[in-house]
């Protein structure tokens, strides 16, 4: 991870639903996030990942007050 480049999420659904956690993770690291909205597919014959019955979609950090702060007490939880 570099700050300020894009994230890719290889994780299925990490971009689905109304509050989804590549959403969360572009606030905290404040970088773009891409992530799936369905199931990764990750076979020999192509070249990249495929996403079954969704896509990738790109959430962008959203500044929130003490957004840090929440991951950091998560964290030592």
């Amino acid at each position: 991870y570099k700050p300020g480049k894009k994230i890719v999420l290889f994780s299925c659904q990490s971009g689905k639903g109304s509050s989804p956690a590549a959403k969360d993770l572009a606030d905290i690291l404040n970088s773009d996030v891409e992530a799936p909205t369905g199931d990764v597919l990750i076979l020999e014959t192509y070249d990249k990942p495929t996403v079954q019955d969704g896509k990738f979609k790109t959430f962008e950090p959203t500044y929130k007050p003490n957004v840090l702060e929440r991951f950091v007490l998560w964290l030592s939880n």
